[in-house]
């Protein structure tokens, strides 16, 4: 989508503990994160996730974002890391 930087919100790390999984509660965060951006009037939220991390990316499509493909990110001591790229429109 095409927003100007200041109406798209990033989430940079949505973490449920394992003993948490599956009982709701990634949902009611990102429930919380649209209810917020809502609020300011965002036009957007993006976040990643690594492609290998299947709750991740069910939990994101399930609520209704969209993947945006793939990115790698090269950092000397870690080497070369793919991302999947998610937008949700609000």
């Amino acid at each position: 989508m095409d927003a100007p930087a200041e109406k798209v919100a990033v989430l940079h790390l949505l973490g449920v503990h394992p003993n948490a999984h599956g009982k709701g509660v990634g949902t009611a965060l990102l429930q919380k994160a649209k209810a917020v951006c809502r609020e300011r009037n965002d036009a957007a939220i993006r976040l990643d996730t690594l492609p290998h991390n299947l709750p991740a990316r069910r939990l994101y499509e399930s609520f209704g974002f969209q993947s945006c493909g793939e990115i790698s990110l090269t950092d000397p001591a870690a080497g070369t890391i793919p991302f999947r790229l998610y937008e949700f429109k609000i």
